[in-house]
C-alpha cells in the first residue's frame, strides 16, 4: 500500500507465493496417514523411469541443467530434481533406520540419486546428502543402524564423486576447492551463468545496485508483487524491466528481500523456524511416528538452505516440499493430541 502496488502485481504475487500455502491446507484437510504412505511410495516408485529417463536424455545429449527426467529437459529443471531427490533420500534414509524399510530401498535411492547428481551436474546435493546424513545421524545417533546408513551414503557419496569428475572436471575441482567455492558463491559480475548478483551477498549486493543505502527499502522492501515478472506484460512489474537483468528471480532469497526487506524476509524464515520446533515437539510426543516429524524437519532445513541457491519456493517443484510440510500436521490432526508415552530420545 505504501509503495501503490499495482493491485495486478499483487494478486499475482498472491498467486505465484501463497498457491502452495493453500495446497498444504488443502492436503491437511483431506489427506490421512494412509495416503501420506501410498504417496510416499509412489516417489519412491517414480525414480525408476526417472533413471531410465535420465540415462535415455543423456545419450541425447543432454546434461547439466537440461538433464531433468522425469522432469524435462527445459533449463533449470534440475532444480525440481533436486527437490524430488532430497524428499527421497530424507524419508528413506530416516525410514530405515527406524526399521521401516530394508536397505535395499535407500541403497537404490542414495545410489541412483547421486548418479543423477553427478551427470546433472546438481553439486549442490552432494552437501545436501552431507546434511541429510548428519541430520538423521543427530536424530538416531543411539541405533546402529544409522551408522550403516552413514557408511553406505559416505561410500556412495565418494563414487559419484568420481563420476562427477569424469563428466565435469572443472566443476569438480571448483566442487573441492574452497577458494573456488567461495568465489563462485559470492560472484556478482555475471561471470557465474549470468548471475549478476551474488548468492551469499546477495542483501549487500541488492543495497548497494538498488537501495542504495535507503533504510525504509531495507527494512521493508520495493512492495510484495513489485518486482513479479511473467509471460504476460500485465503481470510484469515495472520493476522487473529495469531490473530483471540481474536475475534476481532465479533466487527465493532475492527475490523474497527486494519486495519484503530484512523484514519481510526474517518473516520467511522465522516461519520455516516454527515449523521445524513445532515438527520437533510432537515428534516426542507422538513416539510411534517420529520418524515423520524428523523427515519433516530435515526436508525444512534444505528448503531453507536452499533459498540461497535457487527459486524452488516460487515454482511448481514446491508443490512436493508443501506435501512434505503438511505431513505433521495430517499427523497431528488425526492424533487428537494423544501422548504415546514417547521419550526425550524419540
Amino acid at each position: 500500500m505504501v509503495h501503490l502496488v499495482n493491485p495486478l502485481l499483487v494478486l499475482w504475487g498472491i498467486r505465484n507465493t501463497f498457491r502452495f500455502f493453500v495446497f498444504l491446507y488443502a492436503c491437511v484437510s483431506i489427506l490421512d496417514k494412509q495416503d501420506v504412505d501410498a504417496i510416499l511410495k509412489m516417489l519412491l516408485y517414480f525414480q525408476v523411469p526417472n533413471l531410465l529417463l535420465t540415462l535415455i536424455q543423456y545419450a541425447n545429449g543432454y546434461y547439466g541443467d537440461h538433464l531433468g527426467g522425469i522432469f524435462g529437459t527445459v533449463t533449470g529443471c534440475n532444480g525440481y530434481t533436486n527437490a524430488y531427490f532430497c524428499i527421497l533420500l530424507a524419508y528413506q534414509a530416516i525410514s530405515y533406520v527406524d526399521g521401516h524399510d530394508d536397505i535395499t530401498k535407500l541403497v537404490f535411492v542414495a545410489a541412483s540419486s547421486l548418479f543423477i547428481a553427478a551427470l546433472a551436474e546438481l553439486k549442490i546435493y552432494f552437501f545436501e546428502v552431507a546434511i541429510i546424513a548428519f541430520f538423521v545421524l543427530l536424530y538416531r545417533i543411539n541405533k546402529v543402524k544409522t551408522f550403516v546408513l552413514f557408511g553406505f551414503v559416505l561410500l556412495a557419496f565418494f563414487a559419484a564423486l568420481q563420476v562427477f569428475s569424469s563428466v565435469f572436471p572443472s566443476a569438480y575441482e571448483m566442487l573441492t576447492n574452497f577458494d573456488e567455492l567461495l568465489n563462485y558463491s559470492t560472484d556478482s559480475t555475471g561471470a557465474v551463468m549470468g548471475y549478476n548478483i551474488s548468492r551469499l551477498n546477495a542483501f549487500s549486493d541488492i543495497n548497494a545496485f538498488i537501495f542504495h543505502d535507503n533504510l525504509l527499502l531495507n527494512l521493508f522492501g520495493i512492495g510484495f508483487g513489485n518486482a513479479g515478472n511473467s509471460s504476460f506484460s500485465f503481470f510484469t512489474s515495472d520493476f522487473y524491466r529495469a531490473f530483471g537483468d540481474l536475475n534476481y528471480h532465479f533466487f527465493t532469497h532475492q527475490t523474497w528481500f527486494i519486495e519484503t526487506g530484512y523484514v519481510g524476509f526474517g518473516l520467511l524464515v522465522i516461519l520455516f523456524i516454527a515449523l521445524y520446533l513445532y515438527c520437533g515437539k510432537w515428534a516426542k510426543r507422538l513416539c510411534s511416528d517420529s520418524l515423520y516429524f524428523r523427515f519433516a524437519q530435515i526436508v525444512i532445513i534444505i528448503t531453507v538452505l536452499c533459498f540461497w541457491y535457487n527459486q524452488m519456493l516460487r515454482v511448481e517443484g514446491a508443490y512436493l516440499t508443501f506435501f512434505v510440510l503438511s505431513i505433521p500436521f495430517i499427523l497431528v490432526k488425526y492424533s487428537k493430541g494423544y501422548n504415546d508415552g514417547c521419550s526425550s530420545a524419540d
